[in-house]
């Protein structure tokens, strides 16, 4: 079986890049697989100190993930629904 890789924003569904690949992949039912890619930048309230040693803000860490997780739901049932509704195949990886 063919496949078809589609890179995404794991926190935003680029619906016509998702559309292009179902157009590839209908005429041979190729398998199209989702790799939900996750930019993690709230790393960046990882700062350093005059001690060389790091300060993390972990409020603010674990704030960003839990509005990621609620986006990433939501673009993992949509991509879900998409392919469905255009009856291919389809797997998504997580990253």
């Amino acid at each position: 079986m063919k496949k078809i890789l589609v890179a995404i924003d794991a926190t935003h569904l680029d619906k016509v890049l998702l559309e292009n690949a179902i157009h590839l992949a209908k005429p041979s039912n190729a398998l199209i697989v989702g790799v939900l890619l996750h930019d993690i930048r709230y790393l960046n309230y990882v700062y350093g100190s005059a001690w060389d040693q790091p300060v993390i803000d972990f409020p603010a860490v674990e704030e960003a993930e839990n509005k990621d997780k609620s986006k990433i739901k939501l673009v993992v049932k949509e991509f879900e629904n998409i392919c469905k509704e255009h009856g291919v195949h389809f797997k998504i990886h997580l990253d």
